[in-house]
């Protein structure tokens, strides 16, 4: 890599897997649960 750019030192690349999306979409299930609605539907009646 250092010679396609022009640098006399190259720096130390490692790429990672991103797991956000994996998070993320952990969350949505959850958010999504019959257990979870019923909970947040009971916040909303107590209001």
């Amino acid at each position: 890599i250092a010679h396609r750019v022009n640098l006399k030192f190259a720096p130390d690349i490692r790429f990672r897997i991103d797991e956000r999306f994996d998070e993320a979409a952990r969350i949505e299930r959850l958010l999504r649960s019959p257990e979870v609605k019923r909970d947040l539907a009971a916040e909303d009646d107590e209001k």
